[in-house]
């Protein structure tokens, strides 16, 4: 997987790691907008314009009441990757959806997705 966006843009890139809820679709969005929908052990990426956006992923259908949805907000800047794990934190009312920063480098980030299947984000949520 390139990890390098295309010019004058930044990339979004959210993988799903764990078999907590795997089978469920996990909805991406981006400033509100879904953008993809990725099960447990898959990946997506995203080219995004640069400055300040808001990742969310949830889960819907039956899954969605029972799980809280998480947001982040980041400033793009250009020829910038960003890279999220998505995880599902378990409660004891309500299992919560987790964005977490990939601390991985460059390398160690695109040898974990080259054994993940990537799901293509939806052409028309692209800006």
């Amino acid at each position: 997987a390139s990890l390098t966006p295309p010019p004058g843009k930044a990339l979004v890139i959210v993988y799903r790691e764990g078999f907590v809820a795997m089978a469920a679709g996990m909805n991406l969005a981006l400033d509100g907008r879904e953008f993809a929908q990725i099960k447990g052990g898959k990946f997506t990426a995203l080219a995004v314009d640069p400055g300040e956006h808001e990742l969310s992923a949830g889960f819907g259908g039956l899954a969605g009441p029972q799980n809280n949805a998480a947001v982040v907000s980041f400033v793009a800047r250009e020829g910038q990757a960003f890279a999220y794990r998505a995880t599902v934190s378990m409660g004891a009312v309500k299992n919560s959806v987790v964005l977490v920063p990939a601390p991985e480098d460059r390398d160690a980030l695109s040898a974990r997705l080259a054994r993940m299947p990537m799901t293509a984000p939806d052409s028309a949520a692209s800006t």
